[in-house]
């Protein structure tokens, strides 16, 4: 079985709509944007079938901003650099 594709997703509402990368079996990223979630479903028929899939959470963006308000500068820096992770 070949190496599955990598493909995350983050389903912005806003100006730039949605946008996918998609990494594929040779570790090769593609960026796609869609203008709209319409957009975005008329494209899954062409997606990987072979594909491991992660969608962002942005409800989890409060609690981290909350978070990186408190501690000291370096606590808040490395916190800052781990995000995306």
């Amino acid at each position: 079985m070949n190496r599955p594709c990598l493909i995350g997703i983050d389903p912005a509402f806003r100006k730039d709509g949605f946008c996918v990368v998609v990494i594929d079996e040779n570790r090769t990223a593609a960026a796609k944007i869609f203008k709209s979630f319409l957009d975005f479903l008329k494209w899954l028929p062409e997606a990987p079938d072979n594909a491991i899939v992660t969608i962002e959470n942005s409800n989890e963006e409060k609690a981290l901003f909350a978070y990186l308000q408190k501690g000291s500068a370096q606590k808040r820096i490395m916190s800052a650099m781990s995000v995306g992770k």
